[in-house]
């Protein structure tokens, strides 16, 4: 697993198949599932990360950490892909569970999107 983060963070697409191995074979493990949504996702690879992201929320042992970047990803993977109320929904949930942080951080690019939902396509 160290291995594999290590190559997602180098950007190598290896990562992402060893992580996608790690999760069929561990599909019940919330942080193997979050690694590779974060693999697909920057990857460019949206609609592939979702499903991992999905998992990774449904499952447990996540730090609180990840949990919160697990919402923001979702969150930003639905809006991309065109599911904007799944978005909207994903990141209430993130804030209703982090409400002293929420995507405070993320203003500027929410704010951003909400003025040019029309542009994406």
């Amino acid at each position: 697993m160290n291995e594999a983060i290590r190559l997602r963070e180098q950007g190598t697409d290896e990562a992402r198949l060893r992580l996608i191995e790690l999760a069929e074979k561990n599909p019940r493990d919330a942080v193997i599932a979050y690694q590779t949504a974060w693999a697909h996702d920057s990857a460019g690879l949206e609609a592939e990360a979702a499903p991992f992201y999905e998992q990774a929320l449904a499952g447990k042992g996540l730090s609180t950490e990840d949990r919160h970047g697990v919402f923001v990803g979702l969150g930003s993977t639905y809006r991309v892909l065109g599911r904007y109320d799944e978005s909207l929904a994903t990141l209430r949930r993130g804030l209703g569970e982090f409400p002293d942080d929420g995507v405070q951080r993320y203003r500027r690019a929410v704010e951003y999107y909400a003025d040019h939902l029309d542009d994406v396509e």
